[in-house]
């Protein structure tokens, strides 16, 4: 083989291993998923012993699915069941290289996300954030810019479900753990 087809060969590669980078989406975004156990929801009715209570299918997280992109972050909370309720809520905890104790509340009874700064308490400005909620499919979903993070170098997220009755009864899960009292959060997540 002469030297002209193989620098052919090796010139078109090149090419068209960098069109291929030049695509959208295409590993602009590191992406963690989280298959969650099902059937984990705790149960506690007021400060009594903790107990399973695998036929509550509301809030029984069952993935979720964090996508770390050069703009935009996406965080993703799949459940066995999404109602309307007003007691309940879903939080991703975020946490940051410099900011530990975010938190993305999910208010699906109002179709409402926000971004709060659990430490401080009070709301983050973050123009951008919007939502998603799907009661048919079970899941909420939020895309808001990095920008109102600080464009951190990397993030790390969990989800939780929490929801309490008026009689007492607490229901919650933990998204990444089997135990009703840790939660698991995502690997340093870089934004690709």
């Amino acid at each position: 083989m002469s030297a002209r087809p193989t620098i052919r060969l090796v010139a078109l590669a090149v090419v068209s291993v960098l069109l291929l980078g030049a695509l959208p989406g295409a590993a602009h975004a590191q992406r963690w998923s989280h298959r969650d156990a099902v059937k984990d929801v705790a149960k506690q009715v007021w400060f009594g012993p903790i107990h399973k209570a695998p036929a509550e299918r509301e809030g029984d997280i069952v993935a979720t699915t964090v996508d770390h992109g050069k703009k935009r972050i996406v965080v993703r909370v799949d459940v066995r069941k999404l109602v309307k309720n007003k007691r309940a809520l879903i939080i991703a905890a975020i946490a940051t290289p410099t900011q530990p104790g975010l938190e993305l509340t999910f208010d699906y009874t109002h179709q409402d996300v926000s971004l709060w700064d659990a430490i401080e308490g009070i709301g983050v400005d973050c123009p951008g954030l919007s939502s998603k909620q799907s009661y048919a499919h079970g899941f909420v979903s939020a895309s808001f810019p990095r920008s109102c993070l600080g464009d951190p170098t990397w993030i790390k997220v969990s989800s939780s479900f929490s929801r309490n009755l008026a009689t007492g009864e607490k229901f919650w899960d933990y998204g990444g753990s089997k135990s009703s009292s840790k939660n698991r959060s995502s690997p340093k997540l870089t934004s690709g």
